[in-house]
């Protein structure tokens, strides 16, 4: 009589969750002889058997055997043939439904900043969403690649997503912008996949090259990140590297070597270096005035070789080629701060290859110092200091207080001078340097005072109470002297009057005044803000908030902007305001509406903005 079937694992997924069913897994692999079984497994199914052996691989010994003297079994990570090809299909299957989306006026990818303004292709937003999709597959490709057998299956698709942009309408202008730019995950996939499709061969490296260069020299609207590009042929094995060298080397104007941030000017210099290092410093010596990254390797081989005079002139060098000076003035660390590359005080500017020129002046203190030029050892730790995070208040005040060599500290003061300065504009809301911030303002006395603690901590306090004394000056109109001073002074006041209350007690408090007025800081100044409040804290006797707000209330219907400079019939601004010193003087607001009524009275779209945040009018 033929055996019943048992079909238990179906039957198990719909009994146990996914979590159950692992754990009964766990107690049935420990207890039970799991080789008894394979035989059955590689009868059933052969895909089973295999996967189970791989998860099941153990190093004997890796841990200490327990009581009972049996040791851990540990397991790789691998997946069976058929939920490899499913995990890719899955994976595939996303990345199809945001290629849907692309060409569509209607779709994810076709947006506008505001409704009024022209639709445009959001490129960035599409190659962010396949990324992740693509980080996925990566350590998948060599897995699944035999299974797939498409070796032109990345090629494809990006021949899809390159005639899906070209789906947009005309007069989006897509053809006129910068096409989509693939992430590095994207990137490497895509060239992962391309090795594996020309073999292993001897004519493998430069069939990858080309089939490479085909995409990277293409006119169409997808591209390759240039820097997954680099790094994926810089890990290649060295017989593919050493194949794909000469290639370059023998067909220089086809892969453009003559342009020296061009990929394969970088992917053959980083073959040059490993393969013929003297040729490459020369190579370097030559491109170095159009390139400053070519600076580093010359500088480290004159150290290396104990010259340090030839070790400087490449530093001048590589500094002159950095700033893009043609006019022959050579920098040096003692002259000037480095502010094009080291300041994040201005908005949003992003510090790119910062290690490299911290490595650069780290190197130029020491030599400096083996060439017997103290003054200029030291400014090259300072502008590192800067460089670093030129927002560390408390690190660079620090490196400046360490010159206790009065002729040094004399020599750089400038070099404090121009760093307090910045420090004092970037504690500053960007949406408030229009205000008078060139003239010195209590931050820079503190900064003064900070570098000096033990003499000018009294300075300072007096320096403070003068400048609060006359911003307390009695109001005389619009016109007055005090206001004059208070609408040239009053950022710094912000500045302030965060500094001593803090932002969250002062947003909780007198939220639309802490909105408008105040303005909240961003998150990247965390240093900059942690040392000025704690200098302030360290110099000056703790200030009196109520005084702070009292000159507020007394001052503030000064600079709240007038109806008359409203554009069109627009006055959220000046009703933001009005709600601002409503908050701090309630008598002020209403002296002010009362003005407005006798010079506004017909503008009725102010008064409903200003009715619209409660305001008594």
């Amino acid at each position: 009589m033929k055996k019943k079937t048992i079909n238990i694992g179906s039957r198990l997924l719909e009994a146990f969750t996914k979590e159950q069913v692992a754990k009964l897994l766990d107690i049935v692999f420990s207890e039970g002889d799991v080789d008894r079984w394979q035989e059955g497994f590689r009868k059933t199914d052969p895909d089973i058997a295999a996967t189970l052996a791989s998860l099941l691989e153990s190093e004997e010994g890796r841990n200490p055997p327990d009581t009972n003297g049996k040791t851990e079994k540990t397991a790789r990570i691998t997946m069976s043939e058929a939920r490899l090809l499913e995990r890719w299909r899955d994976l595939w299957g996303r990345w199809d439904g945001i290629i849907g989306e692309v060409g569509d006026e209607d779709g994810s990818y076709a947006v506008s900043e505001h409704h009024w303004e022209e639709t445009y292709f959001d490129a960035d937003s599409l190659a962010n969403d396949l990324e992740p999709i693509a980080g996925e597959m990566l350590p998948l490709i060599d897995d699944v690649y035999a299974l797939v057998a498409e070796p032109d299956l990345f090629l494809d698709a990006l021949e899809t997503l390159s005639e899906a942009i070209a789906d947009y309408p005309e007069w989006m202008g897509v053809e006129y912008g910068d096409g989509c730019t693939l992430g590095k995950d994207t990137t490497r996939c895509v060239l992962k996949w391309g090795r594996l499709a020309v073999g292993e061969g001897p004519e493998a490296g430069a069939a990858l090259l080309e089939m490479a260069h085909s995409l990277i020299a293409t006119d169409k609207q997808v591209y390759l990140d240039s820097n997954a590009c680099v790094s994926f042929f810089a890990e290649l094995p060295a017989p593919c590297c050493r194949e794909i060298y000469s290639c370059l080397a023998a067909n220089p104007e086809t892969y453009a070597l003559q342009m020296v941030n061009s990929i394969w000017r970088r992917v053959g210099d980083l073959y040059e270096e490993r393969f013929e290092p003297a040729k490459y410093l020369e190579t370097c010596g030559r491109l170095l005035r159009e390139n400053w990254k070519y600076g580093p390797p010359l500088i480290a081989a004159a150290v290396e070789r104990g010259d340090y005079e030839q070790a400087e002139r490449y530093l001048e060098e590589t500094f002159a080629s950095l700033f893009r000076r043609d006019d022959g003035k050579t920098w040096h660390p003692e002259l000037s701060i480095l502010k094009a590359f080291t300041s994040t005080f201005t908005f949003n500017y992003l510090r790119t290859d910062g290690e490299i020129i911290s490595k650069l002046l780290a190197t130029w203190a020491d030599v400096s110092r083996r060439l017997g030029n103290p003054i200029r050892c030291a400014a090259a730790i300072l502008q590192g200091a800067v460089h670093r995070n030129p927002e560390d208040w408390d690190t660079i005040v620090g490196e400046f207080r360490k010159l206790s060599d009065p002729s040094p500290r004399e020599a750089l003061r400038h070099l404090f001078v121009e760093w307090r300065d910045m420090a004092a504009r970037g504690s500053l809301s960007y949406y408030r340097r229009s205000v008078d911030d060139g003239a010195e303002a209590w931050i820079h006395w503190l900064l003064e005072a900070d570098l000096d603690r033990e003499t000018k901590a009294d300075w300072f306090r007096d320096k403070l109470g003068r400048w609060l004394e006359q911003l307390r000056l009695p109001f005389n109109g619009e016109e007055g002297a005090a206001a004059a001073v208070f609408k040239a002074q009053w950022a710094w006041l912000a500045r302030l009057t965060k500094d001593v209350a803090g932002a969250e007690a002062l947003a909780a408090d007198y939220p639309n005044f802490f909105k408008t007025v105040l303005v909240a800081d961003r998150d990247d100044k965390a240093l900059l803000d942690k040392g000025r409040q704690g200098a302030l804290r360290r110099l000056a006797p703790p200030v009196d908030l109520p005084m702070l707000l009292g000159i507020w209330a007394d001052h503030l219907a000064a600079i709240v902007p007038d109806p008359s400079t409203a554009r069109g019939s627009r006055y959220t601004e000046q009703a933001d305001w009005m709600a601002a010193l409503y908050e701090v003087s309630r008598s002020a607001c209403n002296r002010l509406i009362a003005r407005w009524r006798r010079e506004h009275n017909r503008k009725t779209s102010l008064w409903r903005e200003l009715r619209a945040r409660q305001l008594p009018v």
